[in-house]
């Protein structure tokens, strides 16, 4: 399975900018963060390498 398909990291708002800024995440509110939204960030970074 790869992280694209994975269910925390297609639930992740994350705007894919390109080879160089990588991507952009929107609507992550870092008070309320749950273990779902943590593992979707965790993906993104293996994924994007930047956020």
């Amino acid at each position: 399975m790869s992280i694209s398909d994975r269910p925390a990291a297609r639930r992740l708002p994350v705007i894919d900018l390109g080879p160089r800024i990588r991507a952009e995440v929107h609507g992550i509110d870092r008070a309320r963060l749950d273990d779902d939204r943590v593992t979707a960030i965790r993906e993104a970074l293996v994924r994007y390498r930047v956020l």
